[in-house]
């Protein structure tokens, strides 16, 4: 009993004055995880995470096919039968890579029942790498149960990764309330410049294959390296 009031006790001490926009000064991993325990969440950033997360999935599943098999230029298929069935090979790698990718992240959407706990995971684990602890240290926080279980593990740790904590835009973290209306102009703008660049993407593509249609592989990858597709 004494042990528990003394905890309580420090905690009260170092974390009483902070809140979720203001947190306190990391002191120790123990007192990181102690107040992202308890410090309550606003609703506003839950649905706010809860909103983008398909978009950041997009990009961790994105990433990882990439890592699986790298971008190319795309065989061409309709000059030699060699080159189709080169083609076809290129389709069906890249379908298994994504294929691969898309199992290793938790689905759209991100569970109601979840969402508080996954923000509170990330922003522990967020202020413990911005804190000046050592690797042990900012261990003992990714290392903190979250009681949601992904990929056989249920740790903070374990779920800002899977769940992209890197890849959120700034205004997703943002209670609106103390933000104020330039949170959303920030959504928005956010929102904007990936759609400029889905759109710029496409375009790319469309010019890769403008570019080598009807041309050897060879000659191919000397046209994309003279306009700087490639190096």
């Amino acid at each position: 009993m004494g042990s528990q009031d003394g905890e309580a006790s420090e905690w009260d001490e170092c974390n009483a004055d902070g809140t979720y926009s203001y947190p306190p000064e990391p002191v120790c991993p123990a007192l990181v995880t102690a107040f992202w325990r308890r410090c309550p969440i606003p609703d506003a950033v839950l649905a706010q995470v809860q909103r983008a997360y398909p978009d950041v999935r997009q990009i961790l599943v994105d990433n990882r096919v990439e890592e699986l098999h790298p971008a190319a230029p795309r065989p061409q298929e309709k000059m030699f039968n060699a080159e189709s069935k080169a083609a076809a090979a290129w389709d069906a790698a890249h379908r298994q890579a994504y294929a691969e990718a898309d199992a290793q992240f938790p689905a759209v959407p991100m569970p109601s029942s979840q969402v508080r706990t996954i923000v509170r995971a990330m922003r522990a684990v967020a202020q413990a790498g911005d804190a000046h602890f050592s690797d042990d240290e900012v261990a003992e926080v990714t290392g903190e149960p979250s009681g949601v279980i992904w990929n056989e593990r249920e740790t903070w740790g374990n779920l800002s990764y899977h769940y992209g904590r890197r890849n959120y835009a700034d205004w997703a973290f943002e209670d609106p309330a103390v933000r104020g209306s330039d949170a959303r102009f920030d959504e928005l703008s956010a929102k904007i410049d990936q759609l400029a660049n889905t759109v710029g993407n496409i375009k790319d593509g469309q010019d890769v294959d403008l570019l080598t249609r009807g041309k050897s592989k060879r000659d191919a990858e000397r046209v994309l390296r003279q306009v700087g597709f490639t190096k």
